[in-house]
């Protein structure tokens, strides 16, 4: 990871002339159906060759952060972690980005991470709340609703957490 961060150089550039580092982070699994003697394997669906049906095979899931050198460019692998059978995607997906945000050390820089839609839950997001320089672009289902915190002042009674709904059905 400190050998990669070295690396990076200058950061990209917006237009208003804010800089910013892009990063991408998704899982992927890697199917080994005849290590049947190795530790941790989970188990994931896979196309067969006969007729496009699909089969169960054995394998290990990764969870792979990379930098995102821009259009066309190659993404070199920051951080990948080969997961435990009973780990939590999203949980580890959360470690690699704090161990990330805690070496590369910004105070001025946005830190972009890149998403797709497995992401958009309520346990992966708030990691963004936690440091002001981050920004995550993930797609959500559109069925889901979001809310604010509770700003208001409490008065009796258990506290408030969820302030104002955004029912996605209704935004556009």
């Amino acid at each position: 990871l400190i050998f990669v961060l070295r690396w990076l150089g200058s950061p990209n550039e917006l237009s208003n002339g804010k800089k910013f580092y892009s990063f991408i982070h998704d899982f992927t699994k890697l199917s080994k159906p005849h290590s049947e003697c190795l530790k941790n394997r989970s188990y994931h669906v896979t196309n067969n060759p006969i007729g496009g049906r699909r089969q169960l095979s054995g394998g290990y899931d990764f969870a792979c952060l990379t930098y995102d050198s821009g259009q066309g460019g190659h993404c070199p692998i920051v951080d990948c972690l080969r997961l435990e059978g009973d780990e939590n995607h999203l949980s580890v997906a959360r470690q690699q980005i704090e161990c990330l945000m805690k070496h590369l050390n910004l105070s001025s820089e946005l830190v972009l991470i890149k998403v797709d839609s497995n992401y958009g839950r309520i346990a992966f997001l708030h990691t963004a709340y936690q440091h002001d320089n981050m920004l995550i672009l993930s797609r959500l289902q559109s069925g889901i609703n979001l809310y604010k915190p509770y700003e208001g002042e409490h008065k009796r009674g258990r506290k408030r957490v969820y302030g104002q709904a955004y029912v996605l059905k209704e935004e556009s």
